[in-house]
């Protein structure tokens, strides 16, 4: 998985903030660890690896994109 930070320290979104929809705040970021988490517990065998440069998400291994890649 690429691009998941799972957090809002630098800003709620990369693009911006939306003007008239709901922003993620600390409940969101809470609720996104709990699902990863769960996803993680139900995989069923399947290996998902964190190649996110930066993330807060800690339930699946890391390991940078090139060397994902090249296995």
């Amino acid at each position: 998985m690429l691009g998941y930070d799972c957090s809002i320290r630098h800003g709620t979104h990369w693009h911006g903030n939306h003007q008239q929809l709901a922003n993620p705040d600390k409940f969101s970021v809470a609720r996104w660890h709990d699902e990863f988490s769960r996803l993680n517990a139900i995989a069923g065998g399947v290996e998902i690896i964190n190649c996110s440069r930066y993330t807060r998400l800690t339930c699946f291994p890391r390991q940078p994109l090139e060397a994902a890649l090249s296995q």
